[in-house]
């Protein structure tokens, strides 16, 4: 992209599924990688790519999604509206959110408070102030209970309960102790958690293989380095 095509516009976002989002003017559209505009900026807002569409807003002020070629895919009708994630979409209609499949149509029921985007399977749901998950047919799977959720990762999710975390499995068996001030996703097997103001890391299995002592884990593979018996003797910030 030359210097005056990066003059163009207002504002230009990260690429994601080839494209990224531009904004003119006040109004959002599409470039490629190689600079050229692809959908116009005309909408008031805009999300970015993900499973080959984005979430737009229209003039009405509502949200739907677009396809690559600029294609009206689903209606602007809603609320407000996340990303699509295993082939389904988190919108908000008359207050409360449920889940439209790529056609626009409704999957499962507008009745939660909030919602996160699909991961292995499940979503964290929020009911009353309360979290859980439920499957993609709307079953609850795991009930609303706690006070935060984040999404399953390698089988597991992080979850908050009386102002401390710990992880629970596709079953809502309690894995990982609710003690922790902080957790992180696991990642391949181990997942960094912070106790006493300090950072260290745990296993599946609730073993303590880096010791909280940390201030600042700078990154994930840094302190698997560590679990692994790598860069003995070098602090994470210590």
């Amino acid at each position: 992209m030359s210097i005056n095509e990066i003059k163009e516009y207002d504002y230009i976002g990260s690429f994601s599924d080839g494209l990224a989002t531009v904004r003119k003017a006040g109004k959002w559209g599409f470039i490629d990688e190689t600079g050229k505009q692809v959908i116009e900026c005309k909408y008031n807002d805009c999300n970015f790519f993900s499973e080959g569409l984005a979430a737009v807003a229209g003039i009405n002020g509502k949200w739907g999604f677009i396809d690559k070629s600029g294609n009206q895919v689903v209606e602007c009708k809603y609320d407000d509206i996340v990303f699509f994630s295993e082939g389904l979409a988190p919108v908000k209609k008359d207050g409360k959110w449920g889940f439209i499949d790529k056609s626009g149509n409704q999957v499962i029921e507008y009745k939660y408070d909030f919602c996160h985007p699909f991961l292995e399977g499940l979503v964290g749901v929020e009911k009353d102030g309360k979290w859980g998950f439920i499957d993609k047919s709307g079953n609850q799977v795991i009930e609303c209970k706690y006070d935060a959720v984040q999404p399953f990762l390698e089988g597991l999710a992080p979850v908050k309960k009386d102002s401390k975390y710990g992880f629970i499995d596709k079953s809502g068996n309690q894995v990982v102790e609710c003690k922790y001030e902080e957790v992180s996703h696991f990642h391949n097997s181990f997942a960094p958690v912070k106790k006493d103001g300090k950072w260290g890391l745990i296993d599946k299995k609730c073993n303590q293989v880096v010791e909280c002592k940390y201030n600042n884990p700078q990154t994930l593979f840094e302190l698997e380095k560590l679990a692994k018996g790598k860069n003995k003797g070098k602090g994470l910030g210590e």
